[in-house]
C-alpha cells in the first residue's frame, strides 16, 4: 500500500499502541512519526493480516469498509483498493464510498461482481425505488 516505502512492521506485545514501522532504508520508526493517511495505511494492513489469519482457522465472516480510503493520495488509494480486492479470494468483502474516484480504483482491480449506486435504490421522492 505504501509503494515500498514502509516495507515492514513490528508489534510489540503491548499491542497496537506499540506498532513500529520499518522504513525502505531498514531503519525501524514509532508509528507516531507517520502522517495522517500513512497511519490508516498502516492499521488497514494490520487489519487485512489479520482477516487472512482468521480466516485461515475460522469460517470467514464478511469485511465491510466504509470510505477507509478517504485520507489516501490516489496512488496509495489504488493500491489499497487492491489489497482489499484480493481479500475476496476469502471472504465476501462489502465495500461502501460516496467518492466516484475511490469506487474507481476498487473497479480497475477488476474483482468487482457487483455494485450499487444509491441514486438508483432511492426515488426521486425519497422512498424506495
Amino acid at each position: 500500500m505504501t509503494g515500498g516505502r514502509w516495507p515492514g512492521i513490528i508489534a510489540r506485545v503491548a499491542g497496537l499502541e506499540s506498532l513500529d514501522v520499518v522504513g525502505s532504508d531498514g531503519r525501524i520508526h514509532p508509528h507516531t512519526r507517520l502522517s495522517c493517511g500513512t497511519e490508516q495505511q498502516l492499521y488497514l494492513s494490520v487489519r487485512c493480516g489479520l482477516v487472512r489469519e482468521y480466516c485461515s482457522h475460522a469460517e470467514p465472516m464478511p469485511v465491510m469498509v466504509d470510505d477507509a480510503l478517504v485520507n489516501f493520495d490516489p496512488v496509495r488509494s489504488a493500491a489499497a483498493a487492491r489489497v482489499l480486492a484480493e481479500l475476496c479470494d476469502i471472504c465476501q468483502v462489502l465495500v461502501f464510498t460516496c467518492h466516484p474516484h475511490t469506487a474507481e480504483h476498487f473497479r480497475q482491480t477488476g474483482l468487482v461482481t457487483r455494485e450499487y449506486a444509491l441514486e438508483a435504490l432511492v426515488g426521486a421522492d425519497g422512498g424506495s425505488a
